[in-house]
C-alpha cells in the first residue's frame, strides 16, 4: 500500500483559536459547508511544533475556499487528516489555515493547529496522550493504479476509478430519494470498502461506517484519504448510539445464514434510527426462504429487487425506525 509521508505529531489544547469562531458565524459557516460539502460540528485544536506546521503549508495539498473577515474576502485551505489516538481510534477532519504564518512567529516553538471535523472528535483524545495526525494528500491517477489491483481483489463495491463488479448505483439512486441525508448522521453497518458511506456523505450526511474485517476498514480509509478524499470516519466496532440512518447492506446473511433472527435483529436498529434501508439477499444463500418469511419480518416499503450482477437476487426496503 502506498503510505502517506506526512504526519504531526501534537496534543490536545484549548488554546487561542478561532475554529469555534469559524463555524459558529453564519455567513462564515456557509462557505465552509459550501467547500467541505456539509456542515461542520466540531471544533479540536492541536499543540504542534511551529516548524513543523510550516512544513504542512509547503509540502501538502490543500481544498481553497473563503470567507468573509470584516467585510473582506479572506482566502482559506483546508487539509483533509486523519487524527489517530493512542488507542488506535481515530477520527477524519480538516486543518484549516485562515491566514499566513505572521512574521513574529517565526521563532515561536509551538503552534495551535486548529481542526474541523462533521462529527465532534471525542473527549478520549483530549487525555493528554500523543496524537498523530494523518495528513492525507489526494493521489493522481497513476497512484491509484499502482494500488487497487492489489486491494480490491475481494472488493464486492464499485468506484468509477475501480472494477465495475456491483450494482451499488442502482441500489443508491433508489434509497437516496427516501430521506433528506443534509447533516444527517448515518451508520453503514458491514460497510465493506464504504462506498454507500460516501454516496451519503457526498450529500451531506455525517457518516461512520464499521466492519469487522480489519482489511476492509483499512482500505475504507485509504480510500477516504487518498482517493475519494472525503471525511468519513471508519472503525471496527458498533459505537452502539442512535443514528438519523442505518445502512444494513448484503450483510445479514454472514450473521444469520437462515434469516431465523431477521426479525430480532431489525427491530433492534429500528430503536435506533429515523430510518433503516435494508438489503437482503433473496431467498437467503443456500435456503428456499420463503416471501413471507423475509417480507413480514422486514416490513416497511419494498423499494426494489434485482439480479446482482456477481451474486444472487437482492431486495432493497426502506423501513421507518422508532426515532422522531
Amino acid at each position: 500500500m502506498v503510505e502517506n509521508p506526512f504526519e504531526i505529531w501534537g496534543t490536545y489544547t484549548n488554546g487561542l483559536g478561532k475554529a469555534h469562531e469559524a463555524i459558529d458565524e453564519t455567513r462564515r459557516a456557509g462557505n465552509i459547508s459550501g467547500c467541505l460539502g456539509a456542515k461542520m460540528t466540531g471544533t479540536f485544536n492541536v499543540s504542534v511544533t511551529r516548524s513543523r506546521f510550516a512544513q504542512l503549508l509547503n509540502n501538502c495539498t490543500g481544498k481553497r475556499g473563503y470567507w468573509y473577515r470584516h467585510l473582506n474576502i479572506v482566502p482559506v485551505t483546508y487539509y483533509l487528516c486523519r487524527v489517530i489516538h493512542r488507542s488506535g481510534e481515530s477520527r477524519m477532519a480538516w486543518i484549516i489555515n485562515w491566514r499566513p504564518l505572521p512574521p513574529e512567529l517565526a521563532k515561536v516553538k509551538k503552534y495551535t493547529m486548529e481542526l474541523l471535523s462533521r462529527r465532534p472528535i471525542p473527549d478520549s483524545f483530549k487525555d493528554g496522550s500523543k496524537l498523530k495526525v494523518f495528513v492525507c494528500s489526494p493521489w493522481d491517477k497513476g497512484q491509484v493504479d499502482a494500488w487497487w489491483p492489489k486491494a480490491t481483489r475481494r472488493w464486492f463495491q464499485s468506484f468509477s476509478w475501480g472494477p465495475q463488479r456491483s450494482d451499488g448505483l442502482l441500489v443508491w439512486n433508489t434509497i437516496y430519494k427516501h430521506f433528506p441525508w443534509v447533516d444527517a448522521t448515518v451508520l453503514d453497518v458491514g460497510c465493506n470498502s464504504g462506498w454507500y458511506a460516501f454516496q451519503a456523505a457526498r450529500y451531506g450526511a455525517h457518516v461512520y461506517g464499521y466492519d469487522k474485517s480489519e482489511k476492509f476498514v483499512e482500505i475504507a480509509k485509504t480510500i477516504a484519504g487518498h482517493i475519494e478524499h472525503a471525511d468519513v470516519d471508519f472503525g471496527l466496532t458498533d459505537p452502539g448510539t442512535d443514528f438519523d440512518v442505518i445502512f444494513y447492506f448484503s450483510v445479514h446473511h454472514y450473521v444469520d445464514p437462515d434469516y431465523s433472527r431477521l426479525k430480532e435483529t431489525v427491530d433492534g436498529y429500528k430503536r435506533r434510527c429515523k430510518k433503516l434501508f435494508i438489503e437482503l439477499i433473496d431467498p437467503a444463500p443456500g435456503y428456499n426462504t420463503p416471501h413471507d418469511a423475509i417480507y413480514g419480518p422486514v416490513g416497511g416499503t419494498h423499494l426494489l429487487t434485482y439480479k446482482h450482477n456477481v451474486r444472487c437476487n437482492r431486495s432493497v426496503w426502506a423501513v421507518d425506525g422508532n426515532l422522531k
